[in-house]
């Protein structure tokens, strides 16, 4: 479970579900406060990220949807995404 603070004192909390091989089988937006850009809780979005495993990047506008009005979100849960599963299998791989 992860709490992303975005640019704004607003936030929400997502999960992100990986598979045994720290491929994401699964992204949920769950306590979206933020005033804007809801969106980016829509489940047909978040599939986008299923099969992500981290051995290529992650481009908003390109590999993944722009959303309009959700700029500063969809950046974030990107970007957090990508960290988070390099972060696992680094701890996994044992390195640092």
């Amino acid at each position: 479970v992860q709490t992303l603070t975005i640019e704004t004192p607003e936030y929400f909390d997502y999960l992100i579900v990986f598979d045994s091989h720290f491929s994401v089988t699964q992204v949920k937006v769950y306590n979206y406060q933020a005033t804007h850009g809801q969106e980016v809780a829509n489940k047909g979005w978040l599939k986008q990220f299923q099969g992500y495993d981290g051995s290529r990047s992650l481009t908003v506008g390109k590999s993944i949807d722009a959303i309009s009005g959700a700029t500063v979100s969809v950046l974030g849960i990107t970007n957090d995404i990508q960290e988070k599963t390099k972060l696992l299998k680094n701890l996994v791989e044992g390195k640092n």
